[in-house]
Parts: structure tokens; C-alpha cells; sequence
């Protein structure tokens, strides 16, 4: 019997996961200092929690990154072996498999047997099996059983991987809320700050530093579009109702597929979002949509879904089965190389802050639709569950379970990718926005209350 451990075993980021506990445990500890310190620290202090909050963010975006892929690549492996197993079993009819054909499918089988962890079995039985008339026959059908069953045991690890994905998803958003929260206090600070500066950058320009790339708008940087492009980024993050919709129609009609075949034949999808302009290519058939309501943001970064552009019946299915949503960063965001940028004067300082507590409005507000998002999942994968235990016998229902079981994994993915890179991009972008602020506060002279004292 083959473990569902052995599963996991291929994944390697499992060995990597620091305790959500304890990176909570720190940030209370920050949070209950309550010390006295000048206006110019609190800046700076403000800097350093926001960095902290957007570390643990980012090492919480890199399991969920880890957990989609896993499943992706197991989907992708079990689908292959009941397509191997197929093959193999149509070979019956003519006696089964010869030692040719048998040799082949286990270098397809072993290879794909690595990447699941599954060690302890052999994929076939003896080649030598294959080679006579009388025992070809019957070592073509054990091949088959134990491909299925290994295949079968990969579905159902699919699916209770689905699950901590869920709860890596959930953990994801606690340490987006908190990098938002972060990045509103340094935000707030520094535009009381702005509102305080007087006289004349002693320079004209700093250094592009890192921030610079990611605060393009077309593929420029002008400190006067920073802000509109950070509240029209507030718009983008969450899910929006259409999209819940259109998932949660689309999950509860691919579960009646299975068992009725009328419902496939009826299926009819068209792409939601608007498409997107850019030089990367999809793959043929598809094209890339904005996910959900999202947009080209700054530093020309796109969530896009890329979707079939056309589909019905069982064939527009099959090829909705296999969505994906992929971020893509235009040509000119990134060829941007320049040195130096121009230095935020006051006013754009305090737009610019001002719209950083406005997009932290919006992620707040968006945890009504993550929650959704988040039920919408537990839903999906209890489908999930329900097409991986469709009855053996039926083997036009088992084909169009499979197809269902592709389709739902597809959406979860969907889900969890889309939400978790327009709101960590959105987290990313207001860090470094207040990064450029910070720099450009540092070319102004004494604040007018100082001067006032003089």
C-alpha cells in the first residue's frame, strides 16, 4: 500500500515552513512597545516594522507559490498515467502489450513515478513478461491496475494538498492585512511630514535605487502619477462579486457533468475581464484576461488569466480545464533603467502617502470578499473530493471526472493565485512608494515649525 506521505516527499518547501506561531509571536511583541521617540524615529521605526511585516508576507506568498505549483505538477502527473493506463488498456484487445511497447511506458511511468515520491513500487512487471504471448496479456493488466491505483492515490493526495493551500492562503492574508496596516502608520507619518517641509530640494534628483522600477507608470517614472495609480490599484484588490459568481457556477455545473453527460455537451464559457495588450504570447487557443477587475498596475505588472478564447461542449471544457493565471510585466516596465529620478516635491510627497492609507483602506475592505473567496474554496475542494470517488464501472463518468477534477483544481489555483499576486503586488508597490517619499523628504530643509522657533 502506497503511503500518502510518500506524496509529499517530492515537495521540499514542506521543510521550510517556519512556524506561523512564532512570526506572530514576534510581531505582538513589537506591537506592545510603547516607547517615546522622536517624530524622525517614528519614520524610521515605522520603516523597520513595514520591512518585517514584508519578509513574513513574502515567505508566506512563497508556500502558497510552492503549494499551487505542487499541484499543478501532480494534476499534470496523474493525468499522464491515466493516459498511459488508457493506452496500455486498449492494447488488450490485441493481447497486450509487447516488450517494445512495455519498455517504453516504463521509462514514461518511472519518470513520473520520481517527481510523485513513489519508491516502493515497480511501475510494470518484468520485461520478460512482456515478451511472451502467453503472459502478455495478463502482465499488461496488472500494469494497468497499479498505475491507476498509484494515480488514483495521487488524486486524493490533490486534493488534501488543496486543503493546505487554503490554509496557506488564509495565513497569506493575515500577514497581507498586517504589511498594509504597517505601511498605512509609516504612510500617515510621513504625510504629516510632507505637510511640514519648506524651501527647495537640495537636489533635483536621487538615486533610482530599488524602489524606482517598481513605481513606473508606462514605463516611466513620474512622481505625479504615483498616486492616482495606487488608488486605482485599491480597485483590483480582492475578488470581485462577478468573479465569485462565475467560480462558484462553474464548480457546482462541473460536479452534475460527471453524471450527466447532457450538462458537458451544454457547457459554454466566455472569458471574464478585460483582455490585455502585451508582447508575451498565450498559449494557442488562449489569451490573457485581466483577473477579475485587475489592470496593468504599477511597475507594468498585469495579473492576467490566461483562458481559452473560445469554448463549449466537451472540448471547450477540456481546454477551460486548463487555465492558469500568470503575471506579466510589459516590455517597457522592464527595460526601465534609469539612475536617477526626479525628487516628490511636498505635495506629491503627501499624495502619494495620502494614497497609500487610501489603498489601505481598500485591502481592509476587501477582507469581506476574501472570506467569500475563502468559502468559495472549501467548496471547491469538498467537489473535488466528490469527483475523485466516481464509480469505476461507469468509464464514461470516470472520463468526465477527470476532466472535472482538472477544471476544479484549476479554479482553485485560479482563486488563490489571482487574490495573492494583485494584493502583494499592491503591498509592494505602497512600500516602495513611502520608500521614494522617504528619500525625497531627506533633500528639504528644516521643517517650518523649527524655523518658526529660530
Amino acid at each position: 500500500m502506497l503511503s500518502k506521505k510518500r506524496f509529499f516527499l517530492v515537495y521540499p518547501y514542506k521543510e521550510n515552513i517556519m512556524s506561523f506561531g512564532r512570526r506572530f509571536g514576534l510581531v505582538a511583541a513589537l506591537e506592545n512597545e510603547e516607547l517615546e521617540v522622536p517624530a524622525e524615529t517614528e519614520v524610521v521605526e515605522a520603516a523597520d516594522s513595514a520591512e518585517s511585516a514584508m519578509l513574513e508576507m513574502g515567505e508566506a506568498g512563497a508556500e502558497v507559490d510552492a503549494g499551487t505549483e505542487a499541484v499543478e505538477q501532480t494534476v499534470s502527473d496523474a493525468d499522464q498515467l491515466e493516459v498511459i493506463a488508457d493506452t496500455m488498456e486498449a492494447s488488450e484487445e490485441a493481447g497486450g502489450m509487447d516488450e517494445t511497447s512495455a519498455a517504453i511506458a516504463q521509462v514514461a511511468v518511472e519518470a513520473i513515478y520520481a517527481r510523485l515520491g513513489v519508491t516502493r513500487r515497480k511501475p510494470l512487471p518484468a520485461m520478460e513478461s512482456f515478451g511472451s504471448t502467453s503472459e502478455r496479456l495478463k502482465a499488461t493488466k496488472v500494469a494497468v491496475e497499479g498505475i491507476r491505483e498509484v494515480a488514483a492515490k495521487a488524486w486524493a493526495a490533490i486534493v488534501e494538498f488543496c486543503k493546505k493551500i487554503k490554509d496557506f492562503f488564509i495565513k497569506l492574508w493575515k500577514f497581507v492585512t498586517d504589511a498594509t496596516f504597517r505601511n498605512v502608520e509609516r504612510a500617515k507619518k510621513l504625510a504629516q511630514k510632507a505637510g511640514s517641509l519648506s524651501g527647495e530640494a537640495k537636489e533635483k534628483e536621487i538615486e533610482a535605487g530599488s524602489f524606482a522600477k517598481g513605481l513606473t507608470v508606462g514605463g516611466s517614472f513620474d512622481a505625479g502619477k504615483i498616486a492616482a495609480a495606487l488608488k486605482e490599484m485599491g480597485d483590483n484588490v480582492g475578488v470581485d462579486e462577478f468573479q465569485l459568481k462565475a467560480l462558484t457556477d462553474s464548480s457546482q455545473d462541473s460536479v452534475k457533468m460527471i453524471t450527466d453527460a447532457a450538462t458537458m455537451e451544454s457547457f459554454k464559457r466566455t472569458p471574464s475581464g478585460d483582455a490585455v495588450k502585451t508582447e508575451q504570447k498565450a498559449r494557442e487557443g488562449f489569451a490573457f484576461h485581466g483577473f477579475g477587475n485587475s489592470k496593468e498596475m504599477l511597475g507594468g505588472v498585469t495579473v492576467a488569466d490566461e483562458v481559452p478564447t473560445e469554448g463549449s461542449g466537451k472540448e471547450g471544457f477540456e481546454k477551460w480545464a486548463s487555465r492558469s493565471v500568470v503575471v506579466l510585466v510589459s516590455k517597457a516596465a522592464s527595460e526601465f533603467k534609469a539612475e536617477k529620478v526626479a525628487v516628490a516635491d511636498a505635495a506629491q510627497q503627501k499624495a502619494i502617502a495620502d494614497a497609500v492609507v487610501s489603498l489601505g483602506g481598500k485591502v481592509k475592505a476587501a477582507d469581506g470578499s476574501f472570506k467569500k473567496a475563502t468559502a468559495l474554496l472549501d467548496s471547491m475542494i469538498k467537489m473535488a473530493g466528490e469527483a475523485a470517488k466516481v464509480a469505476k464501472e461507469d468509464k464514461d463518468a470516470e472520463a468526465r471526472a477527470k476532466l472535472v477534477r482538472k477544471s476544479i483544481t484549476a479554479n482553485i489555483n485560479a482563486v488563490v493565485k489571482g487574490v495573492k499576486e494583485i494584493s502583494t503586488h499592491a503591498v509592494k508597490s505602497s512600500k516602495a512608494a513611502l520608500d521614494y517619499v522617504e528619500k525625497s523628504q531627506k533633500q528639504f530643509g528644516a521643517a517650518k515649525a523649527e524655523e518658526a522657533k529660530a
